[in-house]
């Protein structure tokens, strides 16, 4: 398994969830100042990102929606040679609130996995969850 330096850079999927809605991430974009962010020094060499093939909405915190509270909730994902999720974690969130549903959410979603010379491989992935009421 191939580790890259800092340029390799990280996928960032732009994720607009509104409310519980199924939409799934439209774009993806390399972003490779994500490291200074967040502090991590591992990352994972690929030619091709990873892309999510199974999305699953997170469900609106009750305590959220009954004070009216929106937010959002970044959430980084390790994306294993299977396409399956190995691990999360909270980035940055508006809200604790909406943690545990943004985490949730993102446990269950599935990716082709990226690729590194036409070989599956790791892959860091910072997906924004939105929560925003109707």
């Amino acid at each position: 398994m191939n580790r890259a330096t800092r340029t390799a850079g990280v996928i960032v999927l732009i994720l607009g969830v509104a409310g519980c809605s199924s939409t799934p991430p439209r774009q993806a974009v390399v972003d490779p100042d994500i490291s200074e962010s967040t502090g991590e020094a591992e990352f994972y060499r690929f030619d091709e990102p990873p892309v999510l093939t199974e999305f699953v909405s997170p469900e609106y915190p009750e305590a959220a929606r009954a004070s009216g509270l929106e937010g959002s909730v970044m959430v980084r994902v390790l994306v294993d040679t299977d396409g399956r999720v190995r691990e999360l974690k909270v980035l940055k969130s508006s809200d604790p609130v909406f943690e545990p549903a943004a985490l949730a959410a993102a446990s269950r979603w599935v990716f082709k996995p990226a690729k590194w010379q036409h070989k599956a491989t790791r892959s860091f992935v910072a997906v924004p969850v939105q929560f925003a009421l109707d």
